[in-house]
């Protein structure tokens, strides 16, 4: 079987220290769970923040790329192996209050022991758009990628060929979006 989108979940607060969102996991065999997240805060507030999925704790960070410039944006990657299926809450919860955005998705047939490869980052303040990142995928593998744009109502439009996941987020002072690639 190909990996494919199980699901998709977003949204924003705007001067809280949590954020919630409901999320259904599907119950095809193989699941995985990543939660994008994203901060417009000059301090990294996200540092000590935690992650759960129907209570259960997404453990650390898999990726955390600080965004320079005028002003400093923060983006963070969860994962969570083997999702229980249903609808549960993404609670994100950080120490104090502040803007956040998160994407979520979770897929089915992804490999269990080794669900992604090496995460690729890149953070490019005040850069114009085209922006584009090399990654690559294992035969079978997707590419799933993360972005986020301290300018509100941003456009951001995936290439041709990749597809969005979900809906892109804009809100106060940020827009965030997600696609992917198989």
């Amino acid at each position: 079987m190909a990996i494919a989108l199980d699901a998709s979940s977003q949204g924003s607060s705007n001067n809280t220290s949590s954020l919630t969102i409901s999320h259904t996991v599907g119950s095809g065999a193989n699941r995985v769970l990543y939660v994008f997240v994203a901060s417009d805060d000059a301090t990294d507030d996200l540092a000590g923040a935690t992650v759960t999925y129907g209570g259960t704790s997404l453990g650390s960070p898999i990726a955390v790329v600080p965004i320079g410039g005028s002003a400093t944006n923060w983006m963070y990657l969860w994962r969570m192996i083997a999702p229980p299926s249903g609808t549960a809450n993404i609670v994100i919860s950080a120490g104090t209050n502040m803007y956040l955005q998160s994407i979520n998705s979770s897929w089915t047939d992804v490999d269990q022991t080794t669900p992604n490869g090496t995460v690729a980052t890149a953070a490019t303040p005040g850069a114009s758009s085209p922006s584009s990142l090399s990654a690559t995928a294992s035969a079978g593998g997707v590419v799933l990628d993360f972005l986020h744009r301290r300018q509100v109502a941003s456009s951001l439009t995936p290439d041709a060929s990749q597809t969005r996941v979900g809906t892109e987020v804009s809100a106060v002072v940020g827009t965030s979006g997600s696609s992917y690639k198989a």
